[in-house]
């Protein structure tokens, strides 16, 4: 059984993958629904609750350490092509963003809901490009 530990990680990777998903999207949908009501009101938008930034941590949480753990016990760095390498920066974009935003929510700033409109488009952005090139690196 020796794929047991392996199989592990990714299971927990993958969890840790559709929590950062979920929180990202339903950031986007909130700031995305949020401006649309505050036209028609004539309000400001309310930017995404803390929840989204939380959920989104909590999937990053699970996804740094059973990445590195997944690299440590596959080929290493010798067996992974270009694409891997892209996905890897595509995960950094995305763990800048979604630290940014857990900063930007423990701060309180003022203009946290600005900061918010220009970070949760890029975590999306990073979060599918670095799925998008995990399935180049290992297909």
């Amino acid at each position: 059984m020796p794929g047991t530990m392996s199989d592990a990680l990714l299971i927990l990777h993958f969890l840790g993958l559709m929590l950062a998903a979920g929180g990202v999207m339903g950031a986007l949908v909130t700031i995305t629904t949020s401006r649309t009501a505050a036209r028609g009101k004539g309000g400001g938008g309310k930017g995404p609750g803390v929840l989204y930034a939380r959920l989104t941590m909590t999937g990053l949480v699970f996804l740094l350490p059973s990445g590195i753990a997944l690299f440590m016990t596959g080929s290493g760095a010798a067996g992974l092509g270009a694409m891997f390498w892209m996905k890897l920066v595509f995960a950094a974009m995305f763990g800048f963003a979604v630290v940014s935003m857990e900063m930007v929510h423990a701060g309180r700033n003022k203009q946290a809901n600005v900061m918010l409109v220009r970070l949760v488009p890029l975590a999306t952005i990073s979060l599918v490009a670095a799925v998008v090139f995990s399935v180049l690196a290992y297909h």
